[in-house]
């Protein structure tokens, strides 16, 4: 776009240099839309934009100076101010180039540093590597480190070829790196033909509770290139026999006998009030003239007497709260007030706010307004009475179980920094089909609306990424690789799963404790919110709490997880979720307490449904858990007994990675695999 003033009066120029009024046609000849200047690459910066200017055919000093000028951000045209309001007369553009270039270029030991801090190949080949490390190291001369740090990010066979290689007496990097490409992609192409190892037939003396008619069933199942193992990998697990391990009963339900202060919610399709009971195992509804004229029986109940309540079956019945429709199996009782038990509040992700006095969506946050109320007679407890004082000890808590992501500031204080070394990196918007942009916009609405996001300007832009979960749906997010490649790593360690059995001896009660989107407790610092940006084809938005999916991310929950609770021996810690591990049942509830207590003070949110407290046995990070230490859950092993023989790379990965998480457990693993 090509744009002629005619008028012959030169405008007065920024911080009074005024502009030769026989240069003012070819000043505004051409426009041209430079990118946002690069502090941390200034160097590349001038290249990106002389292409531009040579492209374009501007040549003047002074056009190229302003562009300059109008292409720095609010920082940088700060820290240049003195210099943009006394320009040289003659030079303008070079004068500043230098400037900028000699502020923000890497010192020398700001470049030493960054080269020791690189961490491999990543997705990239050698010679990508060398291209950063050259840009990098600039016109600084190439010490005899410098081959030693690139050897240094090559896997081992590529190390290991390429160090006797006379090019390096030549100091020709490039043609080095060309070197390491070839051996790299030549050890890659080996990989693909990778075999499974060799089978070894040895059997170690089974273990107790070892029960080899089970462990031959599975082995039957067993592909036939495993086959011959199965011996080993069935003795160094315990199978459990089917059906459910014994736990503990659920909590109780209300008083009975006595009029009581209790939450009612109403089906807008019926008009029935119903109690609001997390402590009952199952919902109720009273049986009609047809249910006992039928004389079904129902699973047997008791009120909180102890008094059996007869039940005629089950019916599923549809339900709306707050304009959304629920359909459940609820079981049809001889009672005169509907009830909503755990395990409807618990497959709906449900948490009660009895303070705010309505029902909650732990994954939409969307809130059913329910009301106080009074019962008499009888309420229906089907567990024992004093199962309620895990629930009373949580009711003594109520802010850890009403979410709230909207304030600016956490109350635990911490921050997720997002360090970055290059440009912005952007992404166009990936294309999705109707039925996925519905869940995404429908997610990202709802994320909006807690806090979690807001609308963005952003020059970042990462692609939106649809996962699948367990249960079939998906979960929108962001991929982040190409700005995680940007991201300056965080060593901080998370635990090893396996690690928490270490916590288990003497230990007879478990509870088990979960975190309400545990990283979105997590703030973004502000400076670097624009950095999380997500183009999808709905906008563009930013996170203002930390995602998944950010390189960091797992090492700043931990790092403030520990932070909070490292002086609790008797937690094990692994990101949001927690287990508590106590001796006793009077242990185990002054160790809740003094956990809810902690994590009401930092502000932390847990959720209800995905909690189990006071359990003799539990399940936790993939294993069994129980006073006789920790097995592997009966289906995983089943899907490695059940695996496919490996054909492709891939496949083998997986099924590697399956029976690694379990390696422990398998005598002479090492030489198996």
């Amino acid at each position: 776009m090509f744009h002629i003033d005619d008028d012959n009066s030169a405008p007065a120029a920024a911080g009074g240099a005024a502009i030769d009024a026989a240069n003012v046609g070819t000043i505004y000849a051409a426009t041209v839309k430079l990118p946002d200047f690069w502090q941390n690459n200034p160097r590349p910066w001038f290249q990106h934009i002389e292409a531009q200017f040579q492209l374009r055919g501007i040549t003047q000093d002074v056009t190229m100076y302003f562009h300059v000028v109008a292409a720095l951000d609010a920082s940088t045209t700060a820290r240049c101010m003195a210099r943009l309001e006394a320009p040289p007369a003659v030079g303008k553009y070079a004068a500043l180039k230098a400037f900028l270039v000699d502020l923000f270029e890497l010192s020398e030991l700001e470049k030493a540093d960054r080269l020791l801090s690189l961490n491999g190949l990543g997705d990239g080949k050698p010679s990508e590597l060398m291209e950063r490390m050259l840009a990098v190291l600039g016109s600084a001369d190439h010490s005899f480190l410098f081959a030693h740090i690139f050897l240094r990010q090559l896997p081992a066979p590529v190390r290991t070829a390429l160090a006797s290689s006379p090019l390096f007496a030549s100091k020709d990097y490039r043609a080095v790196a060309v070197e390491a490409d070839r051996i790299f992609l030549a050890n890659r192409q080996q990989f693909v033909h990778a075999q499974l190892p060799p089978q070894h037939t040895s059997a170690p003396f089974p273990p107790q509770g070892y029960n080899p008619d089970t462990a031959a069933a599975v082995n039957a199942r067993r592909p036939r290139q495993v086959r011959g193992q199965g011996q080993a990998v069935s003795t160094a697990l315990q199978f459990w026999g089917p059906g459910k391990s014994p736990g503990q009963r659920s909590l109780t339900a209300v008083s009975a006998g006595r009029d009581c202060r209790l939450l009612f919610i109403t089906d807008t399709l019926s008009g029935r009030r119903l109690l609001v009971d997390s402590g009952a195992q199952r919902s109720i509804l009273p049986a009609t003239s047809v249910d006992t004229m039928a004389g079904g029986n129902g699973p047997p109940m008791d009120a909180a007497n102890g008094t059996p309540i007869r039940t005629y079956g089950t019916r599923y019945v549809d339900v709306c709260f707050g304009g959304r429709r629920f359909g459940w199996d609820f079981v049809m009782a001889a009672v005169s007030t509907p009830l909503l038990g755990a395990d409807f509040l618990c497959a709906y992700r449900l948490l009660v706010d009895v303070a705010n006095c309505r029902l909650i969506d732990a994954l939409s946050f969307a809130s059913f307004p329910c009301t106080l109320g009074g019962v008499g007679g009888l309420c229906l407890a089907n567990t024992f009475a004093t199962g309620d004082l895990y629930q009373r000890l949580l009711a003594e808590f109520p802010d850890i179980t009403t979410p709230t992501f909207s304030s600016a500031v956490a109350r635990h204080g911490v921050e997720h920094y997002i360090t970055t070394v290059d440009p912005p990196v952007y992404a166009r918007a990936r294309r999705l089909d109707s039925a996925k942009i519905a869940i995404a916009r429908e997610e990202f609405a709802t994320m909006e609306r807690l806090g979690i996001v807001r609308r963005s300007k952003s020059p970042w832009a990462s692609p939106l990424h649809m996962l699948t979960k367990a249960d079939g749906g998906w979960r929108p997010c962001g991929d982040f690789r190409r700005l995680n490649n940007a991201t300056t790593p965080d060593r901080y360690p998370v635990p090893h799963i396996q690690d928490f059995t270490a916590h288990l001896v003497g230990a007879a009660v478990f509870s088990k404790v979960d975190l309400v989107r545990g990283y979105h407790q997590v703030p973004v610092r502000p400076q670097d919110v624009p950095k999380t940006a997500v183009i999808t084809p709905f906008g563009l938005f930013e996170f203002l709490r930390m995602p998944f999916g950010l390189k960091g991310a797992a090492q700043t929950f931990q790092r403030l997880m520990d932070s909070v609770l490292r002086d609790m021996p008797f937690l094990f810690v692994y990101l949001d979720d927690i287990l508590v591990a106590s001796a006793s049942a009077d242990d185990h509830l002054t160790h809740l307490r003094q956990l809810f207590g902690r994590l009401s003070e930092h502000g932390f949110i847990v959720n209800p449904a995905e909690c189990e407290f006071g359990r003799s046995s539990i399940t936790f990070l993939g294993h069994h858990v129980s006073p006789q230490g920790a097995v592997p859950l009966p289906a995983k092993v089943d899907a490695i007994a059940s695996f496919p023989r490996p054909r492709t790379v891939k496949s083998l990965q997986e099924f590697l990675g399956m029976v690694n998480f379990y390696n422990r457990f398998l005598p002479h693993a090492a030489q198996l695999m």
